[in-house]
């Protein structure tokens, strides 16, 4: 985002969500952020949003939720 930018803002946002039974994102959320960085956790939102879909979890035959976490690091150049 071009604030974070002008004001030198980076860092590592966690963000976590679940795949469900048949490989959507859902239930997003940040579970760290960067102080003064809320435009890169509304960046690192929408991109977890934009995923594909994924391949859903096993356990014991039959498909189910799974949580994942994924950090997500922002850098200037």
């Amino acid at each position: 985002p071009d604030r974070c930018k002008e004001e030198g803002i980076q860092g590592t946002v966690y963000v976590q969500f679940v795949v469900n039974k048949v490989g959507n994102v859902e239930d997003v959320k940040i579970l760290r952020g960067v102080k003064g960085g809320a435009e890169l956790e509304i960046a690192a939102i929408q991109a977890v949003r934009k995923l594909g879909k994924f391949k859903p979890a096993m356990q014991n035959g039959e498909t189910v939720k799974c949580r994942m976490t994924v950090p997500i690091k922002f850098a200037l150049q």
